[in-house]
């Protein structure tokens, strides 16, 4: 029996679990509230189509610095709902500065807040930046770490849009 145990260890260890939701799965729901309080319930908002779900921290560079882009992905595929979700439990005006700082007028990126964390447990989220795109039937279709996560979004939208 110790065998046994000290094998399945060893499976563990040389293969730990996936950092990420499958591509396939059905997406959890998004529920929480912008800096300014409004409430979004993201994935029926969508109304059928595409979300790209990044998770952020304001302090983080990678995102400060993938921002901008959210913003113009968000100007190719304006049929796609683009959400930022803190995933640091930061206080609505920290996320309020990242959004005015970093994110361009008029930019479509949704800011939201996780206080308690449980859209992005939900998420699996370990690192920042984690982005997901869901597709319009609410399934997980990508998922990414850090910069070249975002880097992996386009070619998924241009896919499930037809073309942006």
């Amino acid at each position: 029996m110790v065998g046994i145990a000290a094998l399945f260890l060893i499976i563990l260890l040389v293969h730990p679990p996936s950092p990420m939701l499958q591509s396939g799965t059905p997406a959890p729901n998004i529920a929480l509230r912008t800096a300014g309080g409004q409430s979004e319930n993201v994935l029926p908002s969508a109304n059928h189509h595409p979300v790209v779900v990044e998770f952020i921290e304001a302090a983080c560079v990678t995102c400060q610095q993938e921002a901008p882009v959210l913003c113009r992905m968000g100007a190719t595929y304006p049929q796609v709902t683009f959400v930022a979700i803190d995933a640091a439990t930061e206080s609505a005006a920290a996320l309020q500065g990242f959004a005015t700082r970093y994110l361009s007028p008029g930019c479509a990126t949704i800011v939201l807040l996780d206080p308690g964390l449980q859209v992005s447990r939900a998420y699996d989220v370990r690192v920042v930046p984690t982005v997901y795109v869901v597709d319009s039937a609410g399934k997980i279709t990508y998922g990414g770490l850090s910069s070249s996560g975002i880097e992996g979004v386009a070619p998924v939208l241009q896919r499930l849009t037809n073309g942006g």
